[in-house]
């Protein structure tokens, strides 16, 4: 039952300090740097982790890999292809589904403690297709630049998900009157006090009212790999991929959100006499090879030939 994935994952991780090449990293000469025209990855190596393909490595620690352009030619991008973004470290290396619980609390009348068989077992199965995308997706080409990863394109990936939707595992808990959003978080965890830890939010308004916000647990008819999730995660289409962390939903409030998809969710209530916070989500993100193909347009506007004219 307990998934620890490959001592690989340990020394590949952990061996990659400040890139450093481990014997578990795989060079794939001459494919060994990726995209030499694009100055953002430009002498960027690929670099192969546990369950991934070749990805273009942004920073070991926390690993930050990015998914080669080739792979948008289709509408669903592959597990071993999609990217992968950490932002503390160390990150979760091993899942035991013996003892990993989803949790359910705050503003509840019924905490949960769910098991990832009851997550499988208790709810109606629900499937999405829907892009996941870094909000930092190509950082490196802003004009002036921004603090954040140098992404180039490829922080994102178009999946079908399969999970239980996240306002059946709410009814379940009994969501008391008064609470206005849930708050998520992870496994991953900061490595010293001072950094505090990534949690992230949602209305209970977006959550009721929308039946694709899910908590996978199957991503393109397998399991998550262990870099996008394992063993389940929040997907909130329509938001940035921030949103879609490992739960635990860690408590319904009074007044913020929900945990990452591999922990807890908790509810949050409006303090008195405050206004209530409403975020309406925005639209939805069209398909991988849209964006794609709309990003390299902006880029060949914003070019100019020898003579100044536009290409």
């Amino acid at each position: 039952m307990a998934r620890s994935p490959r001592r690989d994952f340990l020394r590949t991780v952990g061996g990659l300090g400040a890139f450093a090449v481990s014997a578990e990293m795989l060079w794939r000469a001459p494919r060994a740097f990726s995209q030499q025209a694009d100055p953002i990855l430009a002498g960027r190596p690929l670099v192969r982790y546990p369950e991934k393909t070749d990805l273009i490595l942004m920073t070991s620690r926390p690993p930050q890999l990015e998914t080669p352009m080739t792979y948008f030619d289709r509408a669903i991008t592959p597990n071993e292809a999609f990217f992968v973004r950490y932002h503390t470290f160390p990150v979760p290396t091993g899942v035991d589904l013996g003892t990993w619980r989803l949790r359910v609390t705050g503003l509840v009348e019924r905490p949960l403690e769910l098991s990832f068989e009851d997550l499988k077992t208790r709810f109606p199965k629900a499937a999405v297709t829907a892009v996941t995308q870094c909000a930092g997706n190509s950082r490196g080409r802003f004009s002036p630049r921004v603090l954040g990863g140098e992404w180039g394109d490829g922080a994102m990936g178009n999946a079908e998900w399969v999970g239980a939707r996240l306002r059946d595992l709410l009814a379940a808990a009994g969501v008391r009157q008064g609470a206005v959003q849930a708050t998520f978080e992870g496994l991953d965890k900061p490595a010293f006090p001072s950094v505090p830890h990534f949690v992230k939010s949602l209305d209970l308004r977006r959550i009721v009212e929308d039946p694709d916000v899910i908590v996978a647990y199957q991503m393109n008819g397998r399991e998550l790999p262990m870099l996008n999730g394992f063993p389940a995660r929040l997907v909130v289409p329509g938001w940035y991929g921030d949103r879609g962390r490992r739960p635990r939903v860690r408590e319904v409030l009074d007044e913020a959100g929900l945990p990452d998809s591999r922990h807890a969710v908790r509810l949050r209530r409006a303090r008195h006499g405050a206004e209530e916070h409403r975020a309406d989500p925005p639209h939805d993100g069209p398909l991988l090879h849209r964006l794609a193909s709309e990003r390299r347009a902006r880029r060949r506007r914003a070019t100019r030939d020898a003579q100044g004219h536009r290409v």
